[in-house]
C-alpha cells in the first residue's frame, strides 16, 4: 500500500507522485505546484506540434511513460485521491505557454476509485482522468479550472475537467457503479475545445452498474460541451447547472455514431443562463429512447423515440417540442441510479 499526504511538491519533473502496477493507493492533503517545469516532448497529433507534457500524479496499470503496452497489469487495491492542490502551470500563458498538463490520471484499476475534494487549476489536458477503471467509481466536490491551449499549439487538444473513459484493449471492461456529483467546473476555453464532464465508452461495454452525472456546476466561456455522455445506457444526469457560452450544454451520443446511448434520463437540467451556438441539448445519431423532463432551451434530436418533457424549441424547425409518452417507469428507474458507489 501507498500512502502520500501533506506533502508539498515543486517544480518537479514529469510527474510529481507515480504509482506503477500498486496495491492500494492514497494520496490526500498534498499540494503540487509548479511555476517552471522540466518535461518530454511528444506530438498530440500527427499533424500538430509537440508539446511539453506533465502530470501532477499518476497511478497506472499501463506504462503511460514507455510503450504503453509493456508487462500490462492492473493496479489492485483501492485509488483514493483527496483533498488535493494542483496548479501545475501559475502563469500558463507566459511562463509555460505550451505546457499540456493533467492534475490526476487513474488508469487500468481492478477495484474502486475515490476522486473527492480535490481543487485543479490551469490544466491545459485532463484535469482528473479515469480510464478503464473496473471498480466503482467517484468523483465529487471537486472544483476544476482548464485553460485551453489550442490558440498557441494551432489544433484543439480537447480537455476534460472530469473525464471517465472506457476503450478497447485486450482485456473486457465491466462498468460498475459511476457518480459523479456536486463538482464545480470552469472552462474559459474562448477556443470550443473544452468538455467540462466526459462519461464515455468507444465501444459496447459490459454495463453491470448504475451512473449517475448530477447537481454539478459547470461555466463554459466559449467551451465545446458541458456534459457529454456517450456509449452507454440507463444513466440519471439530472440537477446540473450549466451558464455561460459554448457549442452545446449537455449531449448524448457517439462521434462518429457507431455505439447506441439509449435509454437515458435528464431531469430538471438547469440551462436557462447558458447561451449556446449550437443547441443547449444535443441527441446524436444512436440516442433513442431517451428522456428529458424539465428545463427549456433548443433541442437538437437525431436520435428516434425521444420524449421530451419541456420549454425546448427544435433546432431544426423552430417549433416547440411536444414528445408525447409515458415516462413514469423511466423515472423511477434512474433515481435508483443517484445512490451510486
Amino acid at each position: 500500500m501507498l500512502n502520500v499526504r501533506n506533502v508539498h511538491f515543486h517544480n518537479f519533473s514529469i510527474a510529481a507522485i507515480v504509482a506503477h502496477q500498486c496495491r492500494d493507493f492514497t494520496a490526500i492533503g498534498n499540494r503540487i505546484t509548479a511555476d517552471t517545469m522540466e518535461g518530454r516532448t511528444m506530438t498530440i497529433y500527427e499533424f500538430g506540434p509537440p508539446v511539453e507534457v506533465a502530470y501532477g500524479i499518476v497511478v497506472e496499470g499501463l506504462e503511460l511513460f514507455g510503450s504503453g503496452l509493456i508487462n500490462p497489469e492492473f493496479v489492485s487495491g483501492d485509488v483514493v485521491i483527496q483533498d488535493n492542490y494542483f496548479n501545475l502551470q501559475e502563469d500558463p500563458f507566459t511562463t509555460n505557454p505550451d505546457w499540456l498538463t493533467w492534475s490526476a490520471v487513474i488508469a487500468y484499476t481492478m477495484e474502486d476509485v475515490c476522486i473527492k475534494g480535490n481543487h485543479a487549476y490551469n490544466n491545459s489536458g485532463d484535469a482528473l482522468s479515469c480510464m478503464n477503471i473496473q471498480g466503482d467509481i467517484l468523483f465529487e466536490r471537486n472544483f476544476v479550472k482548464l485553460v485551453s491551449l489550442a490558440p498557441v499549439v494551432g489544433v484543439p487538444l480537447y480537455p476534460f475537467g472530469i473525464n471517465v473513459g472506457f476503450f478497447p484493449d485486450f482485456w473486457e471492461n465491466s462498468v460498475q457503479n459511476i457518480q459523479v456529483s456536486k463538482n464545480e467546473i470552469v472552462c474559459p476555453s474562448m477556443a470550443f475545445d473544452q468538455f467540462a464532464i466526459a462519461v464515455w465508452a468507444g465501444y459496447d461495454v459490459d454495463q453491470a452498474g448504475a451512473i449517475s452525472i448530477r447537481q454539478n456546476k459547470i461555466t463554459l466561456d466559449m467551451g465545446c460541451l458541458g456534459i457529454w455522455y456517450a456509449g452507454m445506457d440507463d444513466a440519471y444526469i439530472g440537477q446540473n447547472q450549466i451558464k455561460g457560452t459554448g457549442l452545446y450544454g449537455i449531449v448524448l451520443g457517439a462521434d462518429p455514431p457507431v455505439i447506441h446511448t439509449d435509454n437515458n434520463v435528464l431531469l430538471g437540467n438547469s440551462v436557462s443562463a447558458f447561451e449556446p451556438f449550437l443547441g443547449d441539448i444535443g441527441l446524436g445519431l444512436l440516442a433513442d429512447n431517451n428522456v428529458i423532463v424539465g428545463g427549456s432551451g433548443i433541442l437538437e434530436d437525431n436520435g428516434v423515440d425521444n420524449i421530451v418533457k419541456g420549454g425546448y424549441w427544435d433546432v431544426y424547425t423552430g417549433e416547440h417540442v411536444s414528445m408525447p409518452g409515458g415516462i413514469g417507469d423511466k423515472i423511477s428507474g434512474a433515481l435508483g441510479a443517484i445512490h451510486g458507489p
